[in-house]
């Protein structure tokens, strides 16, 4: 659990994870119409598409660095 490959996975599926949630939450409410839940649904699917730039890849990878040097997890590596 502290190699970088796990920290990364972890970091990531709960970056995604967190996204899917707060949707999956906003459907299941009784008083959500139908043209609001397919609203909420599109926004989300912006939102995962944006953050496959390279601008948000450097941004959550600097995150990752942070992190990585305060919760003490190994330096990534290159695979061979």
């Amino acid at each position: 659990m502290e190699s970088f490959d796990f920290f990364f996975g972890v970091e990531l599926g709960r970056k995604l994870l967190n996204m899917v949630d707060n949707l999956s939450r906003s459907l299941q409410s009784t008083r959500l119409s139908a043209c609001e839940g397919q609203r909420i649904v599109e926004t989300t699917k912006l939102t995962l598409q944006s953050i496959r730039s390279d601008n948000c890849f450097d941004l959550f990878w600097n995150y990752l660095e942070t992190r990585r040097i305060s919760i003490d997890v190994s330096d990534p590596i290159l695979p061979c």
